[in-house]
């Protein structure tokens, strides 16, 4: 086993976010969430604070280059692709690996992103794909919580995401949102060795800060996934064992 223990991360304060004015208004529809009508009332400059740090990326044909989203999803002990079980993905980014859910499972998937240059790629992708079973919505899910109209999930996917300032302020944000015995899917660039893309060494997630934050929450071990075609990536699983 590779050495995942060498940088922990998490460690270092949260930002104080500015302020952020949403106005939002929400309403079911077949497909699942309708956000009919959302601003963001911040300046550009605001918005890029409110990102995850060290969270720019690279050209789209490039990144995809760098890991098979299938092998990696196909890692993780998720709900039976026949099921009709519901998926959450933090941060979709090109939507990389929303496509590959919505190709994989027959369940519904809610995709969220903070840039709305995200929100647009990921939809036209699915658009074009005819894929009918993902949504994608822009909100700063890491300044606040999702909307009450999301329900539950079975399986949330946070990749390329723990790096951020305060892992554990987004676990307790997300955590309520997770069915008991769901799936919480950590899915990172390596932090025992330099990689092509992702952030400073010192800040990528550790096994061993995976071991503290599910004693810290009450989620079952982590278990480390066998990921197929990701050479440059490390991923845990594990389930919430409690209700919260």
């Amino acid at each position: 086993m590779a050495d995942f223990d060498r940088h922990p991360a998490g460690r270092v304060s949260s930002r104080n976010f500015h302020r952020v004015t949403r106005w939002a208004k929400l309403s079911r529809s077949a497909g699942g969430l309708d956000f009919t009508r959302a601003w963001f009332d911040v300046s550009r400059s605001e918005a890029q604070l409110m990102k995850v740090r060290d969270s720019g990326m690279p050209d789209e044909s490039y990144w995809e280059t760098l890991f098979d989203p299938t092998g990696a999803l196909e890692a993780f002990p998720v709900v039976d692709s026949a099921s009709a079980g519901r998926f959450l993905e933090l941060g979709c980014g090109y939507g990389t690996f929303t496509l590959a859910m919505a190709k994989h499972f027959h369940g519904r998937i809610d995709a969220f992103d903070i840039d709305p240059a995200m929100v647009r790629r990921t939809r036209d992708r699915l658009s074009d794909a005819g894929l009918k079973n993902a949504s994608v919505y822009q909100w700063d899910f890491v300044a606040a919580d999702l909307p009450d109209e999301c329900g539950q999930y079975d399986f949330v996917a946070f990749f390329h995401m723990m790096h951020l300032e305060n892992p554990e302020a987004l676990l307790g944000r997300i955590l309520p949102r997770v069915r008991v015995g769901g799936i919480l899917a950590f899915l990172h660039w390596r932090p025992d060795r330099a990689t092509p893309r992702g952030p400073e060494l010192p800040i990528r997630p550790t096994l061993s800060d995976y071991r503290r934050w599910s004693e810290h929450f009450h989620l079952t071990s982590p278990i480390e996934a066998v990921l197929l075609d990701c050479p440059h990536h490390f991923a845990v699983y594990c389930r919430k064992s409690e209700p919260t």
